[in-house]
């Protein structure tokens, strides 16, 4: 079992560690303070993460202060394998065990996959309408670059009246937050109600703190434009 130790960092402290290539490499920085005072001046790299209701509580659901979700999964996560859960009646969350069942995706009328991983194959070319998005499952990756590029996709199998298999390896990180970026932008709404109107239907999404971060990025630009 991994442990993390939280430690208090003076300024002095933490600029001798952003400045060795090898710490800052492996370093998360959280910036906790409100969006528009983290716009006005911040350490170069930090990501924007206001420390709101729902990151209070998506930290208490992984334990303590989930710290174990700022690092890569290198353990995989067993989950029943169940079927994939509608979201949208266009638009179903699922694992790559789910991609991989010719029979539960004809069966949900689904004929386009959006693939988000880099290591789940894309098992039925030919059949299925496939888009892949090859991002890993860590805090410095940055899904957010694709959020449009996949809610175009998703839209565009919407209306041509088909069906989309959103999913990455768990199902738990990657396409949850894939998922979150749609219904804030689609809906309209803020990544909180998303949040509760996707884990409702598919309890064990965990985004990464990297990844929530983007999402709350996200929803400042679209809720404020």
């Amino acid at each position: 079992m991994v442990t993390e130790e939280v430690v208090l960092l003076e300024g002095a402290r933490l600029a001798a560690l952003l400045r060795d290539p090898a710490e800052a490499a492996r370093t998360l920085l959280l910036d906790c303070r409100p969006f528009l005072a983290f716009c006005r001046a911040h350490v170069r790299d930090a990501r924007p993460v206001h420390w709101n209701a729902l990151l209070r509580r998506r930290a208490r659901g992984r334990g303590g202060l989930g710290l174990e979700r700022l690092l890569p999964e290198h353990q995989p996560i067993l989950l029943g394998h169940g079927g994939p859960v509608e979201i949208l009646p266009f638009l179903f969350l699922g694992s790559c065990h789910h991609s991989s069942n010719r029979e539960v995706l004809e069966s949900l009328g689904i004929t386009a996959v959006l693939n988000v991983s880099s290591s789940c194959p894309n098992y039925f070319e030919g059949q299925f309408l496939y888009k892949s998005i090859p991002v890993e499952d860590n805090h410095m990756a940055e899904i957010s670059v694709w959020f449009q590029e996949a809610i175009n996709f998703i839209d565009a199998v919407k209306s041509s009246g088909g069906r989309v298999l959103l999913h990455c390896q768990a199902g738990v990180s990657r396409s949850a937050t894939i998922c979150l970026a749609y219904l804030i932008q689609s809906r309209r709404v803020r990544l909180e109600e998303a949040f509760d109107f996707v884990k409702q239907r598919r309890g064990v999404i965990s985004p990464n703190f990297g990844f929530m971060g983007q999402l709350l990025q996200f929803e400042t630009e679209v809720l404020c434009h």
